[in-house]
């Protein structure tokens, strides 16, 4: 399954400014891992734009949101990786954004 954790309710404001260093997750927001035991994985997202990810089908789950990605055709859905969502800009050159991924071992 897929969780949204930033931007979520506790903290929406999730721009981050050049040379600022954020860490997550926030005091304002515990974040426990779930079971089974075993490797979570993670993306982060950098854009300049904020990103809408509709195509995934958001439903709220406490602070966080569930992305849908049983079923239907999520490529069709969006230009570019659906797990990107897409950028909300008019411009012509927005959708430019980053990504890093790395995960963790959840030991019991």
């Amino acid at each position: 399954s897929l969780l949204l954790l930033y931007p979520n309710q506790r903290a929406i404001d999730n721009r981050i400014r050049a040379g600022e260093t954020m860490r997550l997750p926030q005091k304002s927001w515990p974040l426990e891992a779930s079971d089974p035991p075993g490797v979570e994985n993670f993306i982060a997202i950098v854009s300049a734009h904020r990103r809408d990810f509709s195509a995934l089908r958001p439903v709220a789950d406490g602070w966080f949101q569930r992305l849908g990605i049983d079923g239907g055709p999520l490529q069709a859905a969006v230009k570019g990786s659906a797990l990107g969502g897409v950028a909300t800009c008019d411009g012509t050159d927005c959708d430019r954004y980053g990504v890093a991924r790395f995960s963790i071992t959840i030991a019991r």
